[in-house]
C-alpha cells in the first residue's frame, strides 16, 4: 500500500501529508497489531470523534448529538442576519439560497435524524415570521406546509429538510445503481451487497 501511495505521489507530483492522514481498524483488531500498522504507515489511528469536511466519520448511538453541528451552523448564520432590516423578498432569497443550502452536503451522505430536520425547519420558520425575535413564540399567518409548496401552487418554494435529505439519498442510490464502471459505486455495491434488483 505504501509503494502504491509513493508511486502515485511520484507520478502526479503531489505529496501526502501524514500529519493529516490516519487509519482505522475494526473493533476486533488487537492493540499490538494497531501499533505495528501505525509504525509502518507512520500515521496515527483516527479517534472516534474524527471529522472529514466538517462531518463525523464515525456515528454513535446518539445520532442527534452527532449532527448537532448542522443545527448550530444554521443558527449561527441566521443570527448574523437578525439585526438587519430585511424585506420579505430578501428574507425569502436568503432562506432558499443560503439557509436551506448549508446542510446539503451532510444530507447527501447521511440520513439526518428526524429531530434535527425538525429543528432546521423550526429555525427557518422563526426567521421567516419574526426575524429579530430571540424567543421562540411568534405569530405564523400560514402553515409551514403551505409555504413549502411551489410558487405556482401558492407557496414560496421553501423545502422541508426531511424531504431534501430523502431526495439527496435517492440521488446517491441512483448513482450506486447506474454508474457500474466507476470505482466508488463499485466499492459501495460490494460492501452493501447491492444487486440490480435492489430497488425492488
Amino acid at each position: 500500500m505504501i509503494d502504491c501511495l509513493e508511486k502515485y505521489c511520484e507520478w502526479s507530483g503531489k505529496s501526502m501529508n501524514k500529519d493529516k492522514s490516519g487509519f482505522i481498524t475494526s473493533k476486533s483488531t488487537h492493540r499490538e497489531t494497531e501499533r505495528q500498522v501505525a509504525s509502518i504507515l507512520n500515521m496515527r489511528k483516527m479517534p472516534q470523534d474524527s471529522k472529514y469536511l466538517g462531518n463525523p466519520m464515525f456515528l454513535t448511538k446518539r445520532r442527534t448529538r452527532d449532527f448537532k453541528f448542522v443545527k448550530d451552523k444554521l443558527e449561527g448564520r441566521l443570527a448574523s442576519w437578525k439585526g438587519r432590516h430585511l424585506s420579505w423578498a430578501a428574507r425569502s432569497t436568503l432562506i432558499r439560497s443560503v439557509a436551506q443550502s448549508s446542510p446539503l452536503y451532510s444530507m447527501l451522505i447521511f440520513e439526518l435524524p428526524r429531530k434535527i430536520c425538525e429543528y432546521l425547519d423550526a429555525i427557518t420558520r422563526r426567521f421567516w415570521w419574526k426575524q429579530r425575535a430571540e424567543e421562540f413564540r411568534y405569530l405564523a399567518l400560514r402553515s409551514w406546509d403551505s409555504l413549502c409548496q411551489p410558487k405556482k401552487h401558492g407557496g414560496l418554494g421553501f423545502r422541508r429538510s426531511k424531504d431534501v435529505n430523502f431526495a439527496m439519498l435517492e440521488k446517491l442510490g441512483w448513482i450506486i445503481l447506474t454508474d457500474y464502471d466507476k470505482l466508488c459505486p463499485q466499492v459501495l455495491r460490494s460492501k452493501y451487497k447491492v444487486r440490480r434488483d435492489w430497488l425492488r
